[in-house]
């Protein structure tokens, strides 16, 4: 009977550390994805939007 339960239990944490690890995963995917959008995407635009003026200084100088 004890060996049952130690089994039925090992299975069970098991079960639950498979679970979290993938929610834990789609989360951390989740973050990225809203990282990328919210940090990266508007420094790509400002880098693009500072490297205009740059090049037209650039061009009108040389």
């Amino acid at each position: 009977m004890g060996r049952l339960t130690q089994g039925f239990i090992l299975a069970l944490l098991l079960a639950v550390f498979t679970v979290s690890f993938k929610i834990v995963m789609f989360f951390v995917l989740l973050m990225g994805r809203v990282f990328y959008w919210l940090c990266l995407y508007p420094l790509y635009i400002a880098f693009y939007i500072g490297l205009y003026p740059l090049i037209w200084i650039v061009r009108r100088v040389f």
